[in-house]
This record gives structure tokens, C-alpha cells and sequence, in this order.
């Protein structure tokens, strides 16, 4: 009799353990759509609602002062649970990198020997800088849940930040130069300020490790801290979007062009890593590494150095990625059972 309780009581906690799971799990899976409403939603407050009138514009300077002390911290705390002497750079690793830097080129290539101006220009600047941006922080989860090698995944996220940090100067001057500055000035702008959001973390992670190792220990013991932190971001990033779209005053035409090329550039980036990883031995990190973009960056980068208008590509991208990485994650469950 006793053994049968047990067992019913064990059944009963595992039911229980499962149910809390898939609840924890569902809550994750809202994130992204409560995040981007939430940032919608706020935006919307502030321009609509005569007691907030003119809020708006005096906070955004501030906002986006924030933005990238944010991205820092995301940064920092992925960094900390990456344990390089576990790790070692892959062939695809390389494959993908080099891939990065050749859409980035074609793009520029494009602007630069066609002349693009206006809405064209807009557009192909959108499409530069959802390519040239680097991996999602993000994308180590998802190739987790696709059973993909997670700790080489947090690798390339450093590789492509790296990468990142060299290209973005090099190319951007090329596309949205300054009137009163110098290429070389330009480029010297751009690799200060990112290699401050890109590479600080990185070194302040290895220095917490070595000798602060009580707030290593802190911060890592945090569950999901960097997905939350991302989210906060989401949400601050999307209002910015948002904004960024009703004070352009731009054609329907034009948004759903964008809308359009984000999707395309999605496509194109989750089948090439794909195909390239299939020569390496490793599709399901090498499609995550390419297609899945820290869009975050990307949207600030869109803002500070090329077109505002450019940064609603990166917006459509968070959608279009988000959606292929669920119907990934939904097949791979369904193949599993």
C-alpha cells in the first residue's frame, strides 16, 4: 500500500514539476510579442495623451543614451558564462564570418556603384545593416532548443561582435559620409563607440572572473538574466522604432518594401548559414549564426551612423527571425515526439 502513495505521490509531483515547466516555458514564449507591445504601447502613451505632450522629446536624448550601456550589460553577463578553455574556433565558424562580410560588401557595393539616393538608398542601407550587424545573443538559446552546441554558439557571438567592431567602421563612412569630416574621422567615430559597446564587456567579464568571483558567482546564478535584461531592451528599442516610423511621414509603399527586404535578407542569411553549415558539419549553429542578428544593435547603429529610416528594417527583421525560429523550434518538438 505504501509503495502504490509513493508512486501516486511521485506521479502527482512530476505532473506537477511538468506543469510548472510548460507554465515557465509559455511565459518565456510571450516575451518577445509582450516586450514589443509594451514598447509600442508606451510610445503611444506618451504621443497621444495631452498630460505627456512634449515628454516624449525632451526623455528621448536620455533614451537613447541608454540604449547602448544596456546593450554593454547584456554583453557582460553572456560573457561571463563563456568558458573559453572549453571552447575552440570551428571551420564554420570562419565560413560564416567570411559570408557576413560579403553581404555587407554587396550592399555597399550596391549604394556605392548604382548612387542610390532617396527611398532606394533607405532601403538598401536597411538591408546593410540587418547583415553586418553581429549574432543575437539570443541565438545560443534557440540552437540549444534545435539541438545545436550552445557553448559554440556563445563563441561565435563573441567572433561576430569582433568582427563587428572592425567592418562597421570601415564600411558605414561609405555609405552616410559627413560633409565636414574625413573618411578616416568617420571611421575613427564609429570604431570608438562601438568598440566600446562590444568590447568593454568582454574585458570587464575576464576581470570579474579573476578577481571579483563573488560577483561572478552572483550574476551567473541568475537564471535568464541576460533574456530578461534583452527584453527590457526589446521593449525600449521597439518604442524608439515606432517613434522613428510616425515621424517620418513615409508611403505605405515604402514601409511594406521594407518590410519586404527584411524578410528577404532573413530568408536568405537562415538558408545560406544553413547550406554553409552543411559543408561543415553543423547546420542548425551555422543557420542561427547567420540569421539570427542582435537587432537591438542593429536598430541603434541604424539610428546613430546611417538613415533613421533605415532602422526599420532591423524592426521587421525581429519579426521575421522570431517567426522562423518558432516554426524551427515547433517542428523540431513535433520530430521529437
Amino acid at each position: 500500500m505504501n509503495s502504490n502513495n509513493d508512486l501516486q505521490c511521485s506521479r502527482k509531483q512530476s505532473r506537477s514539476a511538468g506543469c510548472q515547466s510548460s507554465s515557465y516555458k509559455g511565459k518565456r514564449d510571450f516575451t518577445l510579442p509582450i516586450s514589443i507591445t509594451i514598447g509600442t504601447l508606451i510610445y503611444l502613451v506618451f504621443r497621444y495623451i495631452p498630460q505627456f505632450d512634449g515628454a516624449g522629446d525632451a526623455l528621448y536624448p536620455a533614451i537613447i543614451a541608454i540604449v547602448p550601456f544596456f546593450m554593454a550589460l547584456i554583453l557582460f553577463v553572456t560573457f561571463l558564462k563563456l568558458q573559453v578553455r572549453d571552447v575552440r574556433i570551428r571551420l564554420w565558424h570562419v565560413f560564416i564570418l567570411f559570408a557576413q562580410i560579403v553581404l555587407s560588401l554587396l550592399c555597399v557595393g550596391a549604394i556605392v556603384f548604382f548612387r542610390l539616393e532617396g527611398g532606394m538608398k533607405v532601403l538598401f542601407e536597411g538591408m546593410l545593416i540587418c547583415v553586418i550587424c553581429p549574432s543575437a545573443i539570443a541565438a545560443s538559446v534557440v540552437s540549444s532548443k534545435l539541438g545545436g552546441n550552445i557553448t559554440e554558439m556563445t563563441l561565435f557571438t563573441l567572433l561576430s561582435n569582433i568582427a563587428a567592431v572592425f567592418t562597421m567602421p570601415l564600411l558605414f563612412p561609405l555609405v552616410e559620409s559627413s560633409a565636414d569630416q574625413t573618411f578616416l574621422q568617420s571611421a575613427l567615430i564609429v570604431f570608438d563607440k562601438t568598440v566600446k559597446i562590444l568590447m568593454l564587456p568582454l574585458a570587464a567579464s575576464f576581470f570579474v572572473k579573476r578577481f571579483v568571483p563573488r560577483l561572478y558567482n552572483a550574476v551567473v546564478s541568475v537564471k535568464d538574466l541576460n533574456y530578461y535584461l534583452w527584453a527590457i531592451l526589446l521593449a525600449v528599442v521597439t518604442g524608439i522604432t515606432v517613434r522613428n516610423i510616425f515621424n517620418a511621414h513615409i508611403a505605405g509603399v515604402f514601409l511594406i518594401a521594407t518590410a519586404l527586404s527584411a524578410a528577404f535578407v532573413t530568408a536568405l542569411q537562415f538558408w545560406l548559414g544553413r547550406y554553409i553549415g552543411g559543408f561543415c558539419g553543423d547546420r542548425i549553429d551555422a543557420g542561427q549564426g547567420l540569421g539570427q542578428k542582435n537587432t537591438t544593435f542593429a536598430i541603434w547603429c541604424a539610428i546613430t551612423y546611417l538613415n533613421p529610416l533605415s532602422s526599420i528594417a532591423p524592426g521587421c527583421y525581429i519579426l521575421t527571425q522570431n517567426i522562423f525560429n518558432s516554426w524551427q523550434i515547433y517542428r523540431h518538438e513535433r520530430e521529437k515526439m
